[in-house]
């Protein structure tokens, strides 16, 4: 092999090395990136959660009183047949 050509693949070699190394970096920083979205994207869903767990709370606490007003409109409704089914007394 001649000099030249020895020379040829070296400077190709280091253009390889260099783009290796850039690209090395480059999927660093995007991979930290994403690490760092990945930490948003869970904080985030952190407090989604809370905030929906409050609103279940709620929710629960709201149908729980409208079991109780239907228990008692269920009870005045039979109050109201039964009253409604008695003969009227004469005066």
């Amino acid at each position: 092999m001649s000099e030249e050509r020895f020379d040829r693949i070296d400077a190709g070699l280091k253009k390889l090395t260099v783009l290796h190394e850039e690209t090395r970096d480059r999927v660093k920083l995007v991979a930290e990136g994403v690490g760092a979205t990945n930490e948003r994207i869970d904080r985030l869903k952190n407090r989604m959660d809370e905030r929906f767990d409050g609103v279940d709370r709620r929710f629960d606490g709201i149908d729980q009183r409208l079991h109780r007003m239907e228990t008692s409109l269920t009870r005045h409704d039979t109050r109201l047949t039964a009253l409604e089914k008695r003969p009227l007394a004469k005066s």
